[in-house]
């Protein structure tokens, strides 16, 4: 995996492969530390290797042995721990919705009224007590039973500071109303116990809409996967199946309208598919026989019969969902550090509420003032913008790229993206289309060795033998590699038949070595092939020198038959992106295998001035060694011979598609045609950091500000005004986390939706309702 970034600290540990994956959505869920609780206590449950909470789309993810465990029993540690696991398909419920927050108003406002604008007397305290009770006894019920099992379970949430705040400022007002002995003035404080509730529940209704706002990329891919499948039996009797149950070698039926179930071909029907979510390209796909079809992508026009390919958690789709969701967990170093406060943040309040009563009564203070700054200590405290400011941002952040195809693996990449400082370019299926073209071939005699600029002046040799073209196509056949794709297409066209080698061993960055029938070897690659097979190099013949082709050398045994050179076009828009990069301060380079000419001439079309060429895959990665002495380093390759230096880059950029994103050990994945997004991923990444640094900063700064306000440090220079009320600092609260939820969304503004595609001329059709 790529390297993480070297401001990110150590990321989460990934998920082990071994055990069973379960998914829960998860309900009362009120602050990061509920988030980190439930991880907790799920840690010390026997048979859990791993679990995480994702806050911002309310769902756990936890792998486990099936042997010592069930997901009854997990289901029964979450409740015990006092939270409601659901189903992952259970539409998600609105704990704090506007009828809860109506009913609070309708309840406490009369109190706020009868506390400040009518004459006191014994009855008016009275129904004070009693509307207030009922607030605290329905609504503002769930701060109590969460603070409860929070601290059963031995850790401290928002729930807790509010708990008692409301708690105090209550207990404190019945006592001095059916005691009045104890006088203190005989202040009462029922309206501040029942408008906290008031402000804190729609100050969380707020936070809890902005949160499912920022969300709603991933639940639109997660709505995806949670309709059953049309499965086929042999006999053509179908069954609808839950996704889980299908299995590569199923035959699905997929209707227009519906989501392709699967990751498989096309076995009979035509149709076209919008894969759009997917890989950000909004034209419509064709899809005939033969064709592949991702999971997710959306059937528009006929019905098809799919034979599934890749199933499960294999599938496009499920890999896309892990990513996103798992790219919550895996936090850049600033909000790690805000973390570790969050963790002491809640006793560390209560201790300054504690000191804050003590200090009041020791300078003579009444009891009722003493504990009014107490309460206003408690619950202007705020812990859940802390924990907030980062996976909001990185779920906005995850799902504008997910929307252009851009796939967000560790969102400790998008921080380590946004110092780039050199962005190194793999050239082939990268800078370039990736589909060399054979526009030249010479055939030379065995014999015909000589040295590099030494070649004899001689007619042109005729080709081969049949059977030496056929074992060339053969050899060529079994690389991915585009150059041997590019030979092996050209004979193709020549009407060459290919004959199977007897082995075949790829050398990865120099070619490949098989053997025919009779044992001869084969070569076909590289001039470093031929070198490290004691073979002389013959010259590279003119017109490959002339137009900066790539030769690829096929040899028999002791010499070499046969020079293609192939020529693949620079990517259109290539030159822009590099144009794009340098304006960013971002300077790319080129790191090729190929031949200095070849490489040198495709940089100058692209305007890359600095070009390494000629390298083998480990002489790559010390290139990105070298240039991370220098800074940040970001590689981008297609992942073919390109292993050693994306591991070895700050970050790590595959040019893929989705369904090969759980292979790639990368950070970032772009589409095929998504060299484009670069410099869209740079902006975003830097948008993003710089939202969650001001996310953090106004965390900071509220409770810096507020604490010391709520504890009446002014108030002897300044008088009573210069403090907080209990009211006001509740409301304050409720705002500081809606405001970070909100700052977070305010990255779509900077990034606004692509505008789709026109539909082809003279099509009529558009995809079902």
């Amino acid at each position: 995996m790529a390297s993480p970034s070297p401001l990110a600290g150590n990321a989460p540990p990934d998920p082990p492969a071994a055990g069973e994956s379960l998914l829960l959505a998860i309900g009362g869920m009120s602050c990061a530390n509920c988030a980190r609780g439930i991880e907790k206590g799920l840690a010390t449950v026997p048979g859990i290797h791993w679990a995480r909470v994702y806050l911002a789309e309310e769902t756990a993810e936890i792998v486990y042995d099936p042997a010592v465990l069930d997901p009854a029993t997990i289901s029964a540690r979450i409740a015990a721990l006092g939270y409601e696991p659901r189903p992952l398909a259970t539409p998600p419920e609105e704990e704090i919705d506007g009828r809860t927050v109506a009913f609070t108003a309708v309840l406490a406002i009369p109190v706020a009224v009868l506390a400040m604008a009518m004459a006191d007397s014994p009855a008016n305290r009275l129904l004070q007590m009693v509307l207030s009770g009922a607030v605290l006894a329905t609504t503002g019920r769930r701060f109590f039973t969460g603070a409860y099992r929070a601290l059963a379970a031995r850790f401290a949430t928002m729930d807790v500071l509010v708990a008692l705040g409301i708690g105090a400022a209550w207990s404190y007002s019945a006592l001095v109303l059916l005691v009045p002995s104890l006088g203190h003035d005989g202040m009462i404080h029922f309206e501040t116990a029942a408008i906290l509730v008031l402000f804190i529940l729609f100050g969380k209704m707020l936070e809890a809409r902005a949160r499912h706002r920022a969300a709603e990329a991933l639940r639109s891919l997660t709505r995806r996967q949670q309709v059953p499948a049309r499965r086929l039996a042999p006999d053509g009797q179908e069954t609808a199946v839950a996704l889980e149950a299908l299995r590569p070698g199923d035959r699905v039926r997929v209707l227009p309208g519906e989501c392709f179930p699967a990751d498989g071909e096309i076995e009979r029907g035509e149709t076209a598919a919008d894969e759009s979510l997917l890989t950000g390209e909004s034209m419509p796909v064709p899809k005939s026989p033969g064709a592949t079809v991702v999971s997710g992508s959306v059937n528009l026009t006929g019905e098809v019969v799919v034979r599934v390919v890749r199933s499960g958690r294999d599938a496009t789709l499920p890999t896309l969902i892990r990513a996103m969701r798992r790219a919550q967990a895996d936090k850049p170093a600033i909000q790690r550090f805000a973390d570790r406060a969050a963790d002491v943040f809640v006793p560390v309040v209560v201790l300054l509420a504690a000191l804050t009563l003590l200090g009041w009564l020791a300078v003579g203070a009444g009891l009722h003032a003493a504990l009014m700054h107490a309460v206003t200590v408690l619950v202007v405290a705020c812990p859940c913008a802390l924990g907030l400011a980062t996976p909001t941002a990185v779920v906005v952040a995850s799902g504008l790229a997910l929307r252009r195809g851009l796939l967000v693996k560790k969102p400790s990449a998008l921080e380590a993206l946004a110092h780039v400082r050199f962005l190194l370019f793999d050239k082939t299926g990268t800078l370039t289309v990736g589909q060399p073209v054979v526009r030249h071939v010479e055939w030379l005699g065995e014999n015909d060795a000589a040295g590099r600029g030494e070649r004899p002046a001689a007619p042109p040799r005729p080709p081969p033998a049949a059977a030496a073209l056929a074992m060339i196509r053969g050899l060529a056949a079994r690389s991915l590699h585009p150059l041997a794709r590019g030979v092996a297409a050209w004979l193709a066209e020549q009407g060459v038949a290919p004959v199977e080698p007897a082995a075949v061993e790829e050398r990865q960055g120099f070619g490949l070595v098989g053997k025919d029938a009779a044992g001869a070897r084969w070569l076909l690659g590289s001039e470093h092939l031929l070198a490290e097979h004691g073979l002389a190099i013959p010259a590279v013949p003119p017109p490959l020198a002339e137009q900066a082709m790539t030769p690829v050398f096929a040899a028999r045994d002791t010499g070499v038959v046969a020079v293609f050179g192939l020529l693949d076009a620079p990517r259109p828009e290539a030159a822009a992106v590099v144009a794009a990069l340098r304006a960013r301060g971002v300077e790319p380079v080129m790191v090729s295998g190929d031949r200095l000419p070849v490489a040198r001439a495709v940089g100058e079309a692209l305007g890359i001035i600095e070009i390494r060429a000629g390298l083998k895959p480990e002489e790559k990665w010390q290139v990105v060694r070298e240039f991370r002495a220098r800074g940040p380093v970001c590689f981008v390759g297609d992942g073919i011979n390109d292993a050693p230096a994306l591991s070895a880059a700050t970050v790590g950029v595959a040019v893929g598609s989705g369904a090969d994103a759980a292979k790639e050990a990368t950070d970032l994945v772009l589409p095929g045609h998504g060299l484009a997004l670069l410099p869209f991923a740079i902006d975003l990444a830097r948008a993003t950091l710089a939202r969650i640094r001001q996310n953090l900063f106004w965390a900071v700064i509220y409770n810096a500000l507020a604490l010391p306000l709520a504890m009446g440090v002014l108030v002897p220079w300044w008088g009573p005004r210069a403090a907080l009320t209990p009211e006001l600092a509740g409301l304050l609260m409720a705002l500081s986390s809606v405001s970070v939820v909100t700052n977070s969304l305010l990255l779509a503004r900077a990034f606004p939706e692509p505008r789709p595609a026109p539909p082809p001329a003279g099509r009529s059709d558009r995809p079902p309702a």
